[in-house]
């Protein structure tokens, strides 16, 4: 495979096929392979979107720390993100996740803040809607209320903002 991208993603697909069945010494070989193989990658979006699923493998294959490590190299890259903010805005919101997803909920919520402040930037109505509904609905999920809140008030099209508004709402009901 040319693409480093896609070459980065089978391997990291391999990997947790090996880890699936009990291999995880081989599965994490291989994730370092695709980690050397990610740091090829020009994109910055496609690399910080590449490390965060190579992060969480790492977890799942019992190597928390060293996924922790990873997410925070996915970080860097995103934050240097400059082709479009919504690029920018989606990475930093898929890196919260990841960081949710390995236990490490306050940094989660950092990057939330962080993704919320990169969707502000956004030109385009409906990208910047996209971005500051699936910010507003993990940051409720984690219990930020007045984040999940402000980011929910600056959607301005009206069908992205009920949505949220309605999806908070009901869970406080």
């Amino acid at each position: 495979i040319k693409d480093e991208y896609y070459k980065a993603y089978c391997l990291t697909e391999i990997a947790e096929k090996y880890a699936d069945i009990g291999q995880k010494e081989k599965a994490i070989q291989i994730l370092l392979q695709a980690i050397e193989v990610a740091k090829m990658i020009e994109s910055g979006y496609d690399k910080a979107e590449v490390l965060s699923d190579i992060a969480v493998k790492h977890a799942e294959a019992g190597q928390k720390e060293k996924a922790i490590q990873i997410l925070q190299q996915a970080l860097e890259v995103a934050k240097t993100i400059d082709e479009y903010e919504y690029w920018k805005a989606i990475a930093l919101y898929d890196i919260a996740v990841r960081y949710e997803e390995v236990g490490q909920k306050e940094k989660a919520i950092q990057i939330l803040q962080q993704a919320l402040e990169a969707a502000k930037m956004i030109e385009d109505g409906y990208y910047k809607a996209r971005a500051l509904s699936d910010i507003a609905v993990r940051c409720d999920e984690n219990g930020q209320f007045d984040l999940a809140l402000e980011a929910a008030k600056m959607i301005e099209d009206g069908y992205h903002k009920a949505k949220v508004l309605s999806d908070i709402a009901m869970k406080y009901a």
